[in-house]
């Protein structure tokens, strides 16, 4: 291998290439890198002018809006009186400073109040004024087109906000407007415009052409380019290129137009590359002179160079920067300890996020820890009385009523029945939002879930004329791992809407295998389709997003809070599948979904279901003590166990279900969780600790307590089983019956 020669040699050698190429390489390469850095100012001169003055009007349109649909919330609630009013408008007129004047117009269209105060405009009509007419017709807020105002002598705009007794109207003030962009238009060759959509400037860097309503001629090549996902192009405009940004502003339909001159921004560009020129020639006639001297100061210069980066390298900071007097040399001199100080910034920066970023997930679990209480608060303050109600609707039920009564009596209950169902839904969403929605795998049959589906909504879907099919392919074995109550809950949903959405034809529940990627994991594809009202392509990007419906309107033919389908496409995802709608407005829908269930079970391996108990099985001659604090749920839980011969004894607490059970003999508890004095979960540790012989009776808790996680918990802790509020009765018989001594 040769060796190496040294630098001096070769620049010596090739003194007059060093000097030539490295001069006329330079020169082009400053003069094209300034080209570019003027270039990629303008563009960045552009787009900062359009962000912060878009952003600027945005802000003021978005506060005028706020404004009003302040005062819009304030009339429909009635928290303003008549003779206050003209004050109110006046404060928020003064406050604003981006109106003209305020007008509220009653559901007629007739001004009744004003701000300022003028005698001849009260009264005045204005229903067929479009700023009243639209607003009216189409109930959100609009702004109108920009004209001059006949009262104010201005040129304005309306923005328009309806309420529950008519219209607000207030006129935007272009004057703060011009202000703002004559304060935002930099000296440097641009220009700032406000056009609307007929491109009549409104507001201008030049005030004069505001004033003077001109129409821009580029106006129709503007409002295309807008339309365009870069917004930025060159024009020629009065025999010379610009450079035009073309930012939209859509709550009123303006376009805001940034301009730069290129001649008057590249004009330095050019005076750079004839002064590089010159300064190349100076150079290389002195440079051979000096040649030796300069290689001196250069060697001497990277020595120290190549030192300071190492340092930087192994990560300090103190520096020992050379000064040699030269300007490239300062320059770049500069330009690393700038570097050096940017890299020491951004490490703390980094240390300074990394810290921030520890803080705000200990807030944010906190506020999850919150979330979960209070949502598991409120599921126990609503499931109390509603408890209390079914249980009162459903011992009515049992009474001598006529039939007008008994409908009277189903309604109710399926009211209340429709609002657990909700309870339970969004109880769910917010688990699934959360992650504590658990996927429990265990062995079920896929023909039991159908035969549920037929029990549940095949009878339903008759009485309609409906035909409810439900089809397995012959390939997917019918012993499947996975979790079946949350499949359940997929299926009822999803036929539970076709059933509803249904009037005539058919509904499909169809299941097919599909490719796995091992033999650890089983793939269906089910599909539930029917021919219904179907769902219109503009709404199905958002079906299944919480509390949307395909029925936005207040003449709405079908109930729900829509989370059903929500929920359906979280669950899906849980257990590692996808969900996917396709739907025609008046020929129905399909829905598909795969679900990803765990190995096959062997046709020889016994997938157990559980025994059916009945709700009919005789009770009478059971003793059931029953702590319960809340004296409508005593009343309910004591008469329908009287009503099946069993025995209740009722009291308010863990103290006296205690006393109670020293002094006489029960064959069952129903213990409910939260009560005063003390509460089921320390009875029910101190009835299990006391080593007498009513330790081991079963105790049942009867809660309104339903969280995930709250069943295990209650377990745990020693009951022998669970109910959550609000009861059924069927549910409470089967559960007694399951747990009374045999």
């Amino acid at each position: 291998m040769a060796k190496p020669r040294s630098l001096k040699y070769i620049f010596y050698r090739n003194l007059g290439a060093a000097l030539v190429v490295p001069l006329l390489l330079m020169s082009l390469v400053t003069v094209f890198t300034a080209y570019q850095n003027a270039r990629t100012q303008m563009v960045a001169n552009s787009k900062r002018v359009s962000i912060l003055l878009s952003s600027t009007i945005k802000t003021s349109i978005q506060d005028s809006e706020s404004g009003i649909a302040a005062l819009s919330m304030l009339l429909d609630g009635g928290k303003i009186e008549p003779e206050a009013l003209p004050y109110v408008l006046g404060q928020i007129l003064k406050s604003h400073g981006s109106f003209l004047d305020i007008r509220v117009l009653n559901d007629r269209g007739i001004v009744w109040a004003m701000s300022p105060y003028d005698e001849d405009v009260l009264g005045l009509d204005m229903s067929r004024a479009p700023q009243f007419f639209d607003a009216k017709k189409y109930g959100v807020v609009l702004w109108s087109k920009a004209y001059i105002s006949a009262y104010m002598g201005h040129p304005t705009a309306s923005i328009s906000v309806p309420f529950s007794g008519g219209v607000i109207v207030a006129s935007y003030d272009f004057v703060k407007l011009r202000r703002t962009v004559r304060e935002f238009a930099p000296d440097s060759g641009l220009t700032v415009s406000i056009l609307d959509e007929a491109g009549t400037i409104l507001a201008h860097s030049e005030a004069g052409k505001a004033l003077r309503r001109e129409r821009d001629p580029n106006t129709d090549d503007y409002l295309a380019l807008s339309k365009e996902s870069l917004r930025l192009a060159m024009f020629d405009i009065g025999g010379h290129e610009e450079m035009i940004t073309v930012t939209p502003i859509s709550a009123t339909g303006w376009t805001l137009v940034v301009a730069q001159n290129m001649k008057l921004v590249m004009g330095p560009v050019y005076k750079l590359a004839y002064t590089y020129g010159v300064f190349a020639i100076i150079f290389l006639l002195l440079g051979i002179a000096l040649a030796y001297h300069f290689l001196s100061r250069v060697f001497s210069y990277f020595q120290k160079l190549i030192v300071n980066i190492r340092r930087v390298s192994d990560g300090s900071y103190q520096l020992d920067l050379p000064h040699e007097g030269i300007r490239e040399m300062e320059e770049v001199e500069e330009n690393f300890y700038l570097m050096s100080r940017h890299i020491r910034t951004r490490e703390e920066h980094i240390v300074e996020l990394n810290e921030e970023l520890q803080l705000r997930l200990g807030e944010a679990e906190t506020a999850n820890l919150a979330k979960s209480a209070f949502l598991a608060n409120m599921s126990h303050e609503l499931r109390t009385p509603l408890n209390g109600a079914l249980g009162m609707l459903q011992l009515l039920q049992m009474c001598d009523l006529n039939a007008e009564q008994k409908d009277y009596t189903e309604i109710a209950i399926r009211s209340c029945k429709s609002l657990t169902g909700l309870l339970n839904d969004i109880l769910d969403l917010s688990r699934i939002e959360a992650n504590r929605m658990p996927i429990i795998p265990e062995r079920f049959r896929l023909s039991e879930i159908y035969t549920s589906l037929d029990e549940i909504f095949g009878l339903t879907a008759r009485k309609k004329g409906v035909d409810l099919i439900l089809e397995v392919s012959p390939e997917i074995p019918d012993a499947q791992l996975g979790d079946p109550v949350r499949i359940k809950q997929i299926l009822f949903n999803l036929v539970g809407n076709a059933v509803k959405f249904t009037a005539t034809g058919n509904i499909m529940v169809e299941a097919y295998p599909l490719p796995s990627d091992g033999l650890d994991v089983y793939r269906v594809l089910f599909s539930v389709s029917d021919t219904g009202l179907g769902i219109d392509d503009s709404q199905l990007e958002n079906i299944f997003k919480p509390f949307t419906q395909t029925e936005a309107s207040f003449t709405r033919r079908f109930g729900g809070a829509g989370l059903g389908l929500s929920i359906v496409k979280r669950l899906v995802e849980l257990m590692s599948g996808k969900i996917s709608i396709a739907s025609s407005v008046g020929y129905g829908t399909v829905v598909y979904f795969c679900l990803t269930f765990g190995p096959v079970p062997s046709q020889d391996e016994n997938v157990s279901v559980p025994a059916e108990i009945s709700s009919k099985a005789d009770m009478s001659g059971v003793r059931i003590l029953v702590a319960e604090d809340e004296k409508v749920n005593q009343m309910f839980i004591e008469g329908l166990l009287i009503k099946h011969g069993v025995h209740p004894v009722c009291v308010k607490n863990g103290q006296e279900a205690l006393e109670m059970l020293e002094s006489n003999s029960f064959d069952l508890i129903l213990m409910d969780v939260q009560m005063p004095i003390m509460d089921g979960m320390v009875a029910t540790q101190l009835i299990r600790e006391s080593g007498k012989p009513y330790a081991e009776i079963p105790v049942i808790a009867l809660t309104a307590h339903a969280m995930g996680g709250d069943r295990e918990k209650f377990l745990k802790a020693g009951f022998s089983d669970y109910l959550s509020k609000p009861l059924e009765f069927d549910d409470l018989l089967k559960v007694l019956a399951q747990n009374r001594p045999q």
